[in-house]
């Protein structure tokens, strides 16, 4: 890993385990990861499936904790390896879930859970592939009924696919929780609609700066549900490389990262459930974005406060 002096100074997660959100930004704006750290780091009955341009197998950060196998890893490129990256953008989206904190280089949200890669074309806006894969995962969860699944949408689609929105309907019937980004378009995403961010059935994430403030880029709304750093994200990459990227399809990685604690903690719970912790346990940021308010959602997700309020659920 190259050093970075800055590094300990920014969002992120050392390769100590310890926060960097605080060190240069407002006190408080991080997602409260070191106390939930106390209570769980994830384990291997839940999996995030990312669907994306693919993950970088061997990165020594993601290794341990990608499921590789005939049944469960899947190409829509229809290509024959599936162990590349096709634009590095899942790469980075893997390490801030699940970098299995070794020491190397950084730790994710949830260290201990399973990644499923799902590689599609993002650049390619092919709505069909897209459902397909979601319904694959579906697939998945049904056919795997001991663990959790967490779909993470780090994408986009400039209009209404009425096959991807029945495929993450289906989903959520299932017992699926769906994340996606609210769009780096700076747009009140309630005027143009972006998706699948836009469905209600999907938790739809804004991202913040160090500071508490809207990203300048993020889009924002009622159709937002929470926030998660998307501002100077610090994460895998590449070719057993780190890089610095910004977005909402960083911060609903965050976001998908607490949502696999949150049911590594309790597996009994259902996606309503889970969705409900992260939702009433925000931190609020409305004195930081005072034109913004009532449009980012119920605020900043705090993995410790959702941690600890498992116990309101009678599936306990």
């Amino acid at each position: 890993m190259q050093k970075n002096p800055d590094f300990n100074k920014m969002w992120g997660l050392s390769n100590t385990g310890q926060s960097v959100a605080g060190s240069v930004g407002t006190n408080g704006i991080d997602i409260n990861i070191l106390p939930a750290w106390e209570i769980t780091r994830g384990n291997k009955n839940v999996v995030v499936a990312i669907i994306d341009s693919g993950v970088d197998y061997n990165h020594p950060d993601l290794i341990s904790n990608i499921m590789v196998s005939k049944d469960k890893a899947r190409d829509f490129l229809g290509e024959d390896s599936i162990s590349e990256d096709r634009g590095a953008h899942g790469t980075h989206i893997a390490g801030i879930i699940a970098a299995a904190g070794n020491k190397k280089g950084m730790i994710g949200v949830a260290p201990q859970i399973l990644l499923l890669p799902v590689r599609v074309d993002l650049w390619k806006e092919d709505s069909l592939l897209r459902a397909e894969a979601i319904n694959y995962i579906t697939h998945c969860a049904i056919n795997d009924p001991e663990r959790n699944y967490i779909i993470n949408c780090s994408w986009k689609m400039s209009a209404h696919c009425k096959h991807v929105h029945d495929a993450i309907c289906n989903a959520i019937d299932k017992n699926l929780l769906v994340i996606s980004g609210a769009g780096n378009e700076n747009s009140n995403i309630d005027e143009s609609l972006f998706y699948p961010a836009a469905y209600p059935e999907v938790i739809s994430v804004a991202a913040i700066d160090q500071n508490g403030k809207k990203g300048q880029f993020s889009n924002y709304g009622k159709t937002v549900d929470v926030v998660a750093p998307g501002v100077h994200i610090f994460s895998t990459h590449i070719n057993n490389g780190y890089k610095f990227n910004d977005g909402t399809s960083m911060a609903a990685a965050y976001v998908s990262g607490v949502s696999a604690l949150i049911w590594s903690k309790n597996t009994c719970l259902s996606n309503i459930e889970v969705r409900a912790l992260l939702e009433n346990n925000c931190k609020s940021i409305d004195k930081y974005n005072q034109e913004y308010i009532g449009l980012l959602g119920h605020g900043l997700v705090d993995a410790y406060m959702s941690l600890t309020h498992i116990h309101q659920f009678k599936t306990v």
